[in-house]
């Protein structure tokens, strides 16, 4: 059943069949690379795979994004594989993801997978999800945790694009570029999807996620006054949620 949560601006934050693919080898990757693009966290033998996919290049003194702070938070709970990557580096995803599936192998357990995201990055963990679903038939996901997920369409021939949306899309000459809300990602089914968690605000005029259909757990973060919420900050009010998340499903992964 959908739930909706309105969170309040006095939230206390916290600080800022074998596993691999059909006929794909796994290669191995450095832990980060030069552009920051990704970082691979921890890597264990069991329990649960977490990636989590980010907006943004992973460049300091940028802080981490919320959601990979929660992440991090979450990971001393139980031994696990995890690793961050820029939203467009899915290849690069799906390349570690294979040799962690093979770890697994070894000991005949499926893998479980822990996937999150912000804003495009959010798409991009849907995404993902719906491809490895498809691949890899043993692939269980434990949880998908999408926060403000969007993404960019195009309507008709016009001009006077605001240079706000130009900066956050690849628009197409000639075309009006505006951003929906994302929900295309699979549906919870209770044996390879286990549950979803919806993390969405309203506040930013031209892009904000929404709520998704299905048995997913949509909850609306709201702040008084309301403007202090906004697309690009979402994911650090919804931090404190996004750990207490990842905490249970990396406890109910392990040793499965």
């Amino acid at each position: 059943m959908r739930r909706l949560f309105f969170v309040l601006a006095s939230l206390v934050l916290f600080s800022s069949a074998g596993c691999l693919w059909p006929n794909q080898a796994p290669e191995p990757i450095p832990a980060a690379d030069s552009l920051r693009k990704f970082a691979l966290l921890q890597s264990a033998d069991r329990g649960v795979i977490a990636l989590v996919f980010v907006p943004h290049p992973l460049s300091p003194p940028a802080p981490p994004c919320g959601v990979q702070q929660a992440l991090q938070k979450a990971l001393p709970t139980a031994p696990c594989s995890a690793a961050v990557f820029l939203y467009s580096e899915t290849t690069q995803a799906e390349s570690w993801l294979a040799t962690q599936c093979e770890l697994r192998e070894k000991s005949g357990l499926p893998p479980r997978v822990m996937l999150a995201g912000h804003s495009w990055g959010a798409t991009a963990a849907g995404e993902f999800a719906q491809r490895i679903l498809q691949k890899n038939p043993r692939v269980i996901i434990q949880l998908l945790a999408t926060v403000d997920a969007v993404k960019s369409s195009t309507v008709g021939t016009t001009t006077g694009i605001t240079s706000t949306v130009l900066t956050l899309g690849n628009p197409i000459p000639g075309k009006n570029v505006y951003f929906i809300a994302y929900d295309g990602t699979p549906r919870v089914d209770g044996k390879r999807l286990l549950a979803h968690t919806n993390y969405y605000q309203l506040e930013t005029t031209l892009y904000h996620g929404g709520p998704i259909g299905g048995k997913v757990e949509n909850m609306r973060i709201r702040t008084s006054p309301s403007s202090a919420v906004n697309h690009g900050n979402v994911d650090d009010y919804a931090m404190p949620f996004l750990t207490a998340d990842f905490i249970a499903a990396i406890r109910e992964g392990a040793g499965k």
